[in-house]
């Protein structure tokens, strides 16, 4: 059996796309979240101890820095994802939040259409116009209770692990080779397009390093 009784997050920051730095959190951190949104990007949120305040002069929780971060378990871990610093509040207690890179795609709301693509092309195209590189991995049944759990999530104890996938052109295989006539992307975001084609399939998104 698993053992969970000592869960572990690892922070990596970029700044001006310097060599990335281990952000030590050992003896600080006081709580950890990750929010996995459909509509909106993904985010985490971190909280660590500031009763010396010497947090404050640390370059790397300024707004926009870039942070790479992998939690879960001893020998079950999330694989890394990336995040920009959104915020930073508090005093004693620092609140740090940043949102995925996906929140770029999040931004404008577009009306078009796509002719005679396949989801995979039209998530590929999507996807080029951003120059992203896309992780993907498959919604899974746990055979116990049917229901669909996340195999990206260590502290979901229904998870059933599947292989994840980092591309950045994916094929029909992944989203399905069937042709569309017209498929309007109407009022959406292309961040809520992916995520719409994707979870018709039974996949999720997210971005990679």
């Amino acid at each position: 059996m698993e053992d969970r009784s000592n869960p572990v997050i690892f922070v990596k920051a970029y700044r001006g796309g310097a060599t990335a730095v281990r952000l030590l959190l050992d003896n600080k951190l006081v709580s950890f979240a990750y929010d996995e949104d459909e509509d909106k990007a993904d985010k985490v949120t971190i909280r660590i101890d500031n009763y010396d305040l010497k947090e404050f002069d640390n370059p790397l929780w300024n707004a926009g820095t870039l942070i790479e971060v992998t939690w879960g378990y001893p020998g079950n871990m999330t694989k890394p994802r990336i995040f920009h610093i959104e915020s930073l509040k508090g005093f004693h207690t620092l609140t740090i939040t940043a949102v995925s890179e996906l929140v770029l795609m999040n931004k404008v709301v577009k009306t078009r259409a796509f002719e005679n693509m396949t989801n995979s092309q039209i998530i590929n195209q999507l996807w080029k116009e951003h120059n992203g590189k896309l992780g993907v991995y498959s919604q899974v049944k746990n055979s116990s209770n049917g229901v669909v759990t996340d195999p990206q999530n260590p502290y979901n104890t229904d998870v059933t692990p599947v292989q994840t996938t980092d591309i950045t052109e994916v094929d029909n295989d992944t989203f399905g080779n069937f042709l569309n006539e017209v498929l309007s992307q109407a009022g959406e975001t292309d961040y809520q397009l992916i995520r719409r084609l994707a979870t018709n399939v039974g996949k999720v998104v997210f971005v990679d390093d």
